[in-house]
Protein backbone atom coordinates (compact mmCIF):
# COMPACT_ATOMS: atom_id res chain seq x y z
CA UNK A 1 0.00 0.00 0.00
CA UNK A 2 2.41 2.70 -0.89
CA UNK A 3 1.99 5.91 0.29
CA UNK A 4 -0.49 4.68 2.76
CA UNK A 5 1.35 3.71 5.82
CA UNK A 6 2.07 7.04 7.38
CA UNK A 7 -1.63 7.25 6.86
CA UNK A 8 -2.25 4.31 9.50
CA UNK A 9 0.94 4.51 11.35
CA UNK A 10 0.10 4.19 15.17
CA UNK A 11 -2.84 2.42 14.87
CA UNK A 12 -4.25 -1.38 15.12
CA UNK A 13 -4.54 -1.77 11.81
CA UNK A 14 -0.55 -1.19 11.34
CA UNK A 15 0.18 -4.16 14.07
CA UNK A 16 -2.10 -6.79 12.57
CA UNK A 17 -0.41 -6.27 8.95
CA UNK A 18 2.97 -6.18 10.98
CA UNK A 19 1.90 -10.04 12.78
CA UNK A 20 1.23 -11.20 8.61
CA UNK A 21 4.02 -9.50 7.23
CA UNK A 22 6.49 -11.52 9.89
CA UNK A 23 4.60 -14.68 9.68
CA UNK A 24 4.18 -14.81 5.88
CA UNK A 25 7.48 -13.80 5.52
CA UNK A 26 6.41 -10.40 3.29
CA UNK A 27 8.23 -7.29 2.25
CA UNK A 28 7.09 -4.19 3.90
CA UNK A 29 4.25 -2.85 2.72
CA UNK A 30 3.53 -5.03 0.00
CA UNK A 31 1.34 -8.62 -0.15
CA UNK A 32 2.43 -8.86 -3.71
CA UNK A 33 4.97 -11.53 -2.65
CA UNK A 34 2.21 -13.40 -0.75
CA UNK A 35 2.77 -17.02 -2.95
CA UNK A 36 -0.64 -19.25 -3.27
CA UNK A 37 1.29 -22.28 -1.73
CA UNK A 38 1.21 -19.99 1.76
CA UNK A 39 -2.07 -19.14 1.55
CA UNK A 40 -3.45 -22.83 1.03
CA UNK A 41 -1.00 -23.75 4.16
CA UNK A 42 -2.91 -21.34 6.11
CA UNK A 43 -6.55 -22.68 4.45
CA UNK A 44 -5.12 -25.77 5.47
CA UNK A 45 -4.51 -25.44 9.19
CA UNK A 46 -7.37 -22.97 9.89
CA UNK A 47 -9.99 -25.45 8.51
CA UNK A 48 -11.50 -24.85 12.32
CA UNK A 49 -11.37 -20.93 12.29
CA UNK A 50 -12.51 -20.45 8.53
CA UNK A 51 -16.12 -19.19 9.27
CA UNK A 52 -14.68 -16.33 12.34
CA UNK A 53 -13.32 -13.32 12.24
CA UNK A 54 -10.44 -12.57 14.60
CA UNK A 55 -10.33 -8.39 14.02
CA UNK A 56 -12.52 -7.02 17.09
CA UNK A 57 -15.54 -6.68 14.53
CA UNK A 58 -16.03 -7.03 10.58
CA UNK A 59 -15.14 -4.45 8.58
CA UNK A 60 -16.40 -3.74 4.87
CA UNK A 61 -16.19 -6.96 3.17
CA UNK A 62 -13.91 -9.23 5.42
CA UNK A 63 -16.88 -11.17 7.42
CA UNK A 64 -14.94 -14.14 8.23
CA UNK A 65 -11.16 -15.40 8.01
CA UNK A 66 -12.50 -17.28 4.61
CA UNK A 67 -13.34 -14.02 2.95
CA UNK A 68 -9.70 -12.57 4.01
CA UNK A 69 -8.12 -15.67 1.96
CA UNK A 70 -10.72 -15.47 -0.78
CA UNK A 71 -9.49 -11.45 -1.14
CA UNK A 72 -6.37 -12.19 -1.38
CA UNK A 73 -6.62 -14.74 -3.72
CA UNK A 74 -8.02 -12.31 -6.14
CA UNK A 75 -5.49 -9.97 -5.39
CA UNK A 76 -2.61 -12.10 -6.42
CA UNK A 77 -4.41 -13.66 -9.69
CA UNK A 78 -4.99 -9.85 -10.82
CA UNK A 79 -8.57 -10.02 -10.41
CA UNK A 80 -8.83 -8.14 -6.97
CA UNK A 81 -8.15 -4.79 -5.67
CA UNK A 82 -4.36 -2.96 -5.97
CA UNK A 83 -2.73 -1.55 -3.43
CA UNK A 84 -3.10 2.05 -3.89
CA UNK A 85 -6.71 2.38 -4.81
CA UNK A 86 -9.57 2.65 -3.08
CA UNK A 87 -11.84 -0.56 -2.25
CA UNK A 88 -15.66 -0.45 -1.42
CA UNK A 89 -14.80 -0.46 2.16
CA UNK A 90 -18.37 1.60 3.48
CA UNK A 91 -17.34 4.05 6.43
CA UNK A 92 -13.85 4.62 5.20
CA UNK A 93 -11.14 4.12 7.61
CA UNK A 94 -12.28 1.46 9.98
CA UNK A 95 -13.32 2.74 13.30
CA UNK A 96 -12.77 -0.42 15.41
CA UNK A 97 -8.87 -0.08 14.09
CA UNK A 98 -7.59 2.88 14.64
CA UNK A 99 -8.30 2.93 18.45
CA UNK A 100 -7.31 5.71 20.29
CA UNK A 101 -3.54 6.54 18.18
CA UNK A 102 -3.44 8.69 15.70
CA UNK A 103 -7.30 9.44 15.73
CA UNK A 104 -7.81 12.68 14.84
CA UNK A 105 -6.21 14.86 11.90
CA UNK A 106 -5.87 18.67 11.12
CA UNK A 107 -7.51 19.07 7.64
CA UNK A 108 -6.21 22.08 5.75
CA UNK A 109 -5.36 23.84 9.30
CA UNK A 110 -8.93 23.63 10.35
CA UNK A 111 -9.96 22.04 13.42
CA UNK A 112 -9.27 18.54 13.95
CA UNK A 113 -11.29 15.73 11.94
CA UNK A 114 -11.39 12.47 12.29
CA UNK A 115 -9.10 10.43 10.54
CA UNK A 116 -11.54 7.88 9.00
CA UNK A 117 -13.81 9.79 7.61
CA UNK A 118 -11.05 11.38 4.99
CA UNK A 119 -9.11 8.03 3.98
CA UNK A 120 -10.00 4.69 2.13
CA UNK A 121 -8.10 1.23 2.37
CA UNK A 122 -8.42 -0.87 -0.09
CA UNK A 123 -9.94 -4.12 0.84
CA UNK A 124 -6.26 -6.27 0.02
CA UNK A 125 -5.01 -4.07 3.38
CA UNK A 126 -7.93 -5.23 5.35
CA UNK A 127 -7.77 -8.74 4.69
CA UNK A 128 -4.28 -8.92 5.51
CA UNK A 129 -4.95 -7.73 8.55
CA UNK A 130 -7.63 -10.38 9.54
CA UNK A 131 -4.73 -12.49 8.55
CA UNK A 132 -2.26 -10.82 11.02
CA UNK A 133 -5.47 -10.77 13.38
CA UNK A 134 -5.66 -15.08 13.28
CA UNK A 135 -2.03 -15.72 13.87
CA UNK A 136 -1.97 -13.65 16.65
CA UNK A 137 -5.37 -14.14 18.43
CA UNK A 138 -5.28 -15.97 21.69
CA UNK A 139 -8.59 -15.74 23.09
CA UNK A 140 -11.22 -13.44 25.01
CA UNK A 141 -11.65 -12.90 28.35
CA UNK A 142 -14.29 -10.76 30.44
CA UNK A 143 -13.12 -8.06 32.28
CA UNK A 144 -14.00 -6.60 35.64
CA UNK A 145 -16.56 -4.24 34.15
CA UNK A 146 -18.23 -7.17 32.30
CA UNK A 147 -16.88 -6.64 28.90
CA UNK A 148 -15.42 -8.89 26.53
CA UNK A 149 -11.78 -7.93 25.76
CA UNK A 150 -9.92 -9.48 23.09
CA UNK A 151 -6.29 -10.72 23.19
CA UNK A 152 -3.03 -11.37 21.04
CA UNK A 153 0.09 -12.26 21.58
CA UNK A 154 3.08 -11.77 18.74
CA UNK A 155 6.89 -12.36 19.06
CA UNK A 156 9.28 -11.07 16.03
CA UNK A 157 11.25 -14.21 17.07
CA UNK A 158 8.72 -15.51 14.58
CA UNK A 159 10.58 -13.87 11.87
CA UNK A 160 13.66 -15.62 11.89
CA UNK A 161 12.26 -18.85 11.42
CA UNK A 162 13.38 -19.91 8.10
CA UNK A 163 10.48 -21.88 6.28
CA UNK A 164 7.22 -20.82 5.71
CA UNK A 165 5.74 -24.02 6.97
CA UNK A 166 7.67 -23.87 10.27
CA UNK A 167 6.18 -20.06 11.17
CA UNK A 168 2.88 -21.12 10.78
CA UNK A 169 3.70 -24.05 13.34
CA UNK A 170 5.49 -21.93 15.72
CA UNK A 171 2.65 -19.17 15.24
CA UNK A 172 -0.30 -21.24 16.04
CA UNK A 173 1.43 -23.19 18.75
CA UNK A 174 2.31 -20.31 20.25
CA UNK A 175 -1.28 -18.61 20.22
CA UNK A 176 -2.72 -22.31 21.43
CA UNK A 177 -0.54 -22.63 24.53
CA UNK A 178 -1.35 -18.29 25.25
CA UNK A 179 -5.24 -19.25 24.20
CA UNK A 180 -5.61 -21.83 27.15
CA UNK A 181 -3.69 -19.02 29.57
CA UNK A 182 -6.10 -16.43 28.50
CA UNK A 183 -9.40 -18.59 28.06
CA UNK A 184 -8.43 -19.99 31.97
CA UNK A 185 -7.55 -16.36 33.76
CA UNK A 186 -3.91 -17.10 34.02
CA UNK A 187 -1.89 -14.29 35.52
CA UNK A 188 0.22 -12.23 33.25
CA UNK A 189 3.66 -13.94 34.98
CA UNK A 190 2.24 -17.29 33.86
CA UNK A 191 1.55 -15.78 30.01
CA UNK A 192 4.84 -14.44 29.71
CA UNK A 193 6.12 -18.46 31.10
CA UNK A 194 4.27 -19.95 28.78
CA UNK A 195 5.46 -17.39 25.60
CA UNK A 196 8.99 -18.11 27.26
CA UNK A 197 8.30 -22.11 26.61
CA UNK A 198 7.28 -21.91 23.31
CA UNK A 199 10.31 -19.24 22.14
CA UNK A 200 13.14 -21.25 23.97
CA UNK A 201 11.63 -24.36 21.90
CA UNK A 202 11.45 -22.08 18.66
CA UNK A 203 15.21 -21.26 19.36
CA UNK A 204 16.39 -25.21 19.52
CA UNK A 205 15.78 -25.52 15.45
CA UNK A 206 16.99 -21.96 14.70
CA UNK A 207 20.83 -21.36 13.95
CA UNK A 208 23.35 -20.48 16.63
CA UNK A 209 24.46 -17.26 14.65
CA UNK A 210 20.53 -16.23 14.18
CA UNK A 211 20.10 -17.86 17.99
CA UNK A 212 22.69 -15.38 18.73
CA UNK A 213 21.87 -12.53 17.04
CA UNK A 214 18.66 -12.59 18.20
CA UNK A 215 20.09 -12.73 22.17
CA UNK A 216 22.28 -9.59 21.15
CA UNK A 217 18.88 -7.80 20.11
CA UNK A 218 16.84 -8.47 22.69
CA UNK A 219 14.19 -11.48 22.50
CA UNK A 220 10.46 -9.51 23.13
CA UNK A 221 6.66 -10.51 22.66
CA UNK A 222 3.80 -8.16 22.24
CA UNK A 223 0.58 -8.34 24.20
CA UNK A 224 -2.06 -6.22 23.22
CA UNK A 225 -5.76 -6.07 25.06
CA UNK A 226 -8.59 -4.61 23.06
CA UNK A 227 -12.08 -4.14 24.28
CA UNK A 228 -14.47 -3.50 21.32
CA UNK A 229 -17.71 -1.20 21.04
CA UNK A 230 -18.93 2.06 19.88
CA UNK A 231 -15.60 3.11 19.68
CA UNK A 232 -12.50 0.59 20.25
CA UNK A 233 -10.86 1.11 23.76
CA UNK A 234 -6.84 -0.74 23.59
CA UNK A 235 -7.10 -1.85 27.35
CA UNK A 236 -3.48 -2.68 27.58
CA UNK A 237 -0.65 -3.36 25.15
CA UNK A 238 2.86 -4.47 26.37
CA UNK A 239 5.93 -5.23 24.90
CA UNK A 240 7.61 -7.56 27.48
CA UNK A 241 11.52 -8.47 27.48
CA UNK A 242 11.75 -12.18 28.12
CA UNK A 243 15.46 -12.68 26.79
CA UNK A 244 16.66 -13.49 30.31
CA UNK A 245 14.03 -15.48 31.56
CA UNK A 246 14.54 -17.61 28.09
CA UNK A 247 18.41 -17.90 28.83
CA UNK A 248 16.85 -19.02 32.86
CA UNK A 249 14.70 -22.09 31.28
CA UNK A 250 17.18 -23.00 28.52
CA UNK A 251 20.32 -23.61 31.09
CA UNK A 252 18.31 -25.10 33.83
CA UNK A 253 17.07 -28.02 30.58
CA UNK A 254 13.59 -27.34 32.19
CA UNK A 255 11.74 -26.29 28.95
CA UNK A 256 10.01 -29.55 28.17
CA UNK A 257 8.78 -29.64 31.72
CA UNK A 258 7.51 -26.33 32.25
CA UNK A 259 5.87 -26.66 28.38
CA UNK A 260 3.88 -29.85 29.71
CA UNK A 261 2.71 -27.89 32.85
CA UNK A 262 1.68 -24.96 30.54
CA UNK A 263 -0.12 -26.95 27.91
CA UNK A 264 -2.53 -28.67 30.40
CA UNK A 265 -3.56 -25.39 32.79
CA UNK A 266 -5.82 -26.43 34.90
CA UNK A 267 -9.59 -24.55 33.49
CA UNK A 268 -12.23 -23.73 36.07
CA UNK A 269 -14.42 -26.33 35.02
CA UNK A 270 -11.06 -28.99 35.20
CA UNK A 271 -11.07 -27.24 38.66
CA UNK A 272 -14.74 -28.01 39.67
CA UNK A 273 -14.74 -31.39 38.26
CA UNK A 274 -11.42 -32.40 40.33
CA UNK A 275 -10.62 -30.19 43.08
CA UNK A 276 -7.30 -31.61 42.97
CA UNK A 277 -6.38 -29.85 40.03
CA UNK A 278 -6.11 -26.47 42.09
CA UNK A 279 -3.17 -27.49 43.32
CA UNK A 280 -1.84 -28.44 39.89
CA UNK A 281 -2.56 -24.52 38.84
CA UNK A 282 -1.09 -23.14 42.28
CA UNK A 283 1.78 -24.46 41.30
CA UNK A 284 2.43 -23.42 37.52
CA UNK A 285 1.20 -19.60 38.70
CA UNK A 286 3.99 -19.45 41.84
CA UNK A 287 6.72 -21.22 39.18
CA UNK A 288 6.01 -18.45 36.71
CA UNK A 289 5.93 -15.65 39.62
CA UNK A 290 9.18 -16.57 41.06
CA UNK A 291 11.27 -17.37 37.98
CA UNK A 292 9.69 -13.55 37.15
CA UNK A 293 11.12 -11.93 40.16
CA UNK A 294 14.52 -14.20 39.93
CA UNK A 295 15.10 -13.03 36.44
CA UNK A 296 14.08 -8.91 37.43
CA UNK A 297 15.61 -8.42 40.78
CA UNK A 298 19.63 -7.92 41.10
CA UNK A 299 21.22 -7.90 44.26
CA UNK A 300 24.44 -6.75 43.18
CA UNK A 301 27.04 -6.62 40.36
CA UNK A 302 30.48 -7.46 40.31
CA UNK A 303 33.74 -7.25 37.96
CA UNK A 304 34.58 -10.52 37.47
CA UNK A 305 39.03 -10.95 37.06
CA UNK A 306 38.63 -11.27 33.05
CA UNK A 307 37.04 -7.85 33.74
CA UNK A 308 33.78 -8.69 32.41
CA UNK A 309 30.91 -7.54 34.63
CA UNK A 310 28.82 -10.22 36.43
CA UNK A 311 25.28 -9.71 37.25
CA UNK A 312 24.20 -11.86 41.02
CA UNK A 313 20.61 -12.46 41.31
CA UNK A 314 19.18 -13.32 44.84
CA UNK A 315 18.62 -17.85 44.83
CA UNK A 316 15.98 -17.36 47.52
CA UNK A 317 13.18 -17.35 44.97
CA UNK A 318 14.64 -20.00 43.52
CA UNK A 319 15.04 -21.69 46.73
CA UNK A 320 10.78 -21.11 46.95
CA UNK A 321 10.68 -22.92 43.76
CA UNK A 322 12.05 -26.38 44.71
CA UNK A 323 11.12 -26.36 48.33
CA UNK A 324 7.28 -25.93 47.09
CA UNK A 325 8.02 -28.96 44.55
CA UNK A 326 9.42 -30.86 46.93
CA UNK A 327 6.68 -30.67 49.83
CA UNK A 328 4.44 -31.18 46.93
CA UNK A 329 5.63 -34.35 45.85
CA UNK A 330 6.99 -35.74 49.57
CA UNK A 331 2.86 -35.45 50.24
CA UNK A 332 1.78 -36.78 46.85
CA UNK A 333 -0.44 -39.94 46.73
CA UNK A 334 -1.07 -42.62 44.52
CA UNK A 335 -4.61 -41.26 43.84
CA UNK A 336 -3.85 -37.74 43.02
CA UNK A 337 -0.80 -38.74 41.32
CA UNK A 338 -2.56 -40.87 38.99
CA UNK A 339 -5.15 -38.03 38.52
CA UNK A 340 -2.38 -35.93 37.74
CA UNK A 341 -0.86 -38.04 35.53
CA UNK A 342 -4.16 -38.90 33.41
CA UNK A 343 -4.83 -35.29 33.39
CA UNK A 344 -0.97 -34.35 31.75
CA UNK A 345 -1.59 -36.44 29.02
CA UNK A 346 2.12 -37.63 28.11
CA UNK A 347 3.07 -40.93 27.57
CA UNK A 348 6.36 -39.76 28.42
CA UNK A 349 6.26 -37.58 31.84
CA UNK A 350 4.49 -38.41 35.06
CA UNK A 351 3.24 -35.81 37.36
CA UNK A 352 6.87 -36.91 39.11
CA UNK A 353 9.53 -36.98 36.29
CA UNK A 354 7.97 -33.28 35.38
CA UNK A 355 8.61 -31.91 39.25
CA UNK A 356 11.53 -33.84 39.79
CA UNK A 357 13.44 -32.77 36.42
CA UNK A 358 12.35 -28.85 37.70
CA UNK A 359 13.53 -29.44 41.25
CA UNK A 360 16.88 -30.89 40.03
CA UNK A 361 17.09 -28.44 36.73
CA UNK A 362 16.76 -25.07 39.07
CA UNK A 363 17.98 -26.71 42.07
CA UNK A 364 21.55 -26.67 39.68
CA UNK A 365 21.27 -22.92 38.86
CA UNK A 366 20.69 -22.05 42.17
CA UNK A 367 23.93 -24.16 43.06
CA UNK A 368 25.72 -22.62 41.18
CA UNK A 369 26.25 -25.91 38.94
CA UNK A 370 24.96 -24.65 36.01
Amino acid sequence: MPGAEPVIRGTVLQWFIRVAQTVLGLAPETIRYTTLDSLKSVESRAKDELSEIHLPRKVGTVNSLSDALDIIYKYINGHGSRCGKEADISGGFPPELTAEVAEYIRVFGGFGKEKRKFFDLCEDVVALAELGAFFSFCGRRRTETGRIEYHYVFTEVLGSVETLNEKLEYALNLRSVVHRLVENDAPLNTIALGVTTCIARYLSRIPYVTRTSLFNRGITFEYLRLEPGNVLRVSGFSILSVAELVKLVRRAGIVTPIYILIRRYPSKNDIERSRGLKKLKEIVDDIAKDLLLYVNNTKSVIASKDGRYVVVRDPIYLYNIVRRAKVFLDSLDKQTENLFDSYLKSNKYSIKSVLEGIVSGIGKIATGLR
